[in-house]
């Protein structure tokens, strides 16, 4: 926002509600991040709803024609992502991920028909699976910092913002 920075944020995971969004992502100028299924619905988790206002100066110098967008800005894979994780994380005392990868044999010894459909936990020493709009917006923040990579330094704090980068992924 200030300075040419685009400010990529995830939206939540109050939904499917309508006006569920979560600050900052609800801001007009912010690229509020949406939660996406496997098979390509908006997840039930992720936050919906219509942006507020940037700030009175900004509504002044232009109008308040950026609030009242519909938000989620973009939306990525939510459910089920796998990444790494830290040992010494709260998440390694969270279950194993059962039904997603091959699990382990010995981290198998609770099984049970709740256990086949779990979609978040330990794949193993190394990784984890989670889901959310916060494991999402990394996802997009790489693609708008490589978007950027290609625009000139030089124009790149004229060219690149919030609606440029809107347009060029959808």
């Amino acid at each position: 926002v200030a300075g040419g920075a685009v400010v990529v944020s995830a939206i939540g995971n109050d939904g499917p509600t309508w006006g569920t969004l979560n600050n900052p992502a609800d801001m007009a100028a912010v690229l509020g991040v949406g939660g996406l299924e496997m098979n390509g619905d908006v997840a039930d988790f992720s936050s919906r709803g219509a942006s507020k206002p940037t700030s009175r100066a900004h509504d002044q110098l232009l109008g308040n024609y950026l609030a009242g967008r519909v938000k989620p800005d973009v939306v990525t894979f939510a459910r089920a992502i796998p990444g790494l994780r830290s040992a010494s994380s709260t998440l390694s005392r969270a279950p194993p991920a059962f039904g997603l990868f091959p699990s382990p044999p010995d981290s198998r010894a609770s099984e049970s028909p709740a256990a086949d459909t779990f979609t978040e936990g330990i794949l193993d020493e190394a990784c984890t699976v989670l889901s959310g709009t916060s494991v999402a917006s990394p996802a997009v923040a790489a693609t708008v910092a490589l978007l950027a990579s290609v625009v000139p330094p030089s124009r790149r704090a004229r060219v690149v913002n919030v609606a440029s980068v809107k347009r060029a992924i959808w």
